[in-house]
């Protein structure tokens, strides 16, 4: 689609490839041609992947991992505060002082079928604040739109660092927090055909390695649009 579009990198996960060698040994004779073949086999080694944690607080009911959410029973018109997605990406082998990946990060609401009809819930329930820093203003969210090569557009949330306005690497093992004390917003446009729902939730966080991609890339790399490898 793009012709200036930096090679795909690996995300996530680190091949090491370990090259093994199948020799031929020719020898001549006077009428023939004698073949004698030797070979070895082995594996590809597959090293471990960067690994992303999450802990989501909401009303302070601070939840790890993949675990679900108690729904929370609103009204249309509802706003549910304290709302904090914490995230730390580590990998094996890093020391504390290795910047090991970028993040990015996107909040969904899952779709529902009311009466065999699909109504998309993004636009009805949604985060009331853009997300921001730490507190110590080294790092903001930024959203940045993504186009993948069918031509699929997705809104994520791209973490920056705060003197460069670029994206940043963060380090192993470090701590970010995603809408600190954030709010989720129930639109009044929801009507009673959601009364007794639930519905589902979720933050997703990507993680790429830093030294697959560079900040200047995530921010242009699809001929002057974001690009995510």
């Amino acid at each position: 689609m793009e012709q200036n579009r930096p090679l795909p990198k690996y995300k996530i996960l680190i091949i090491s490839l370990t090259v093994f060698l199948v020799a031929i040994l020719f020898v001549g004779a006077t009428l023939a041609i004698m073949v004698q073949q030797k070979s070895i086999s082995g594996s590809i080694s597959f090293g471990k992947p960067i690994v992303v944690s999450n802990s989501f607080d909401m009303n302070g009911q601070s939840i790890s991992g993949v675990a679900p959410i108690e729904p929370a029973k609103v009204q249309p018109g509802s706003v549910i505060t304290g709302l904090t997605l914490r995230t730390y990406v580590t990998r094996e082998g890093s020391t504390d002082t290795d910047t090991v990946a970028y993040v990015r990060a996107k909040f969904e609401i899952e779709n529902i079928y009311i009466d065999g009809i699909l109504v998309t819930m993004q636009d009805k329930i949604y985060l009331g604040q853009d997300p921001n820093g730490n507190g110590d203003h080294t790092y903001y969210w930024e959203k940045l739109t993504f186009t993948n090569d069918l031509g699929t557009s997705e809104d994520w949330w791209v973490l920056m660092e705060q003197t460069t306005d670029l994206p940043m690497a963060v380090k192993n093992n470090q701590v970010i927090d995603f809408l600190v004390d954030g709010t989720l917003v129930i639109d009044k446009a929801v009507t009673n055909e959601l009364a007794s729902k639930t519905l589902d939730m979720k933050f997703v966080v990507e993680a790429i390695q830093s030294n697959n991609i560079d900040a200047q890339t995530i921010l242009t790399g699809n001929n002057g649009n974001p690009w995510w490898a």
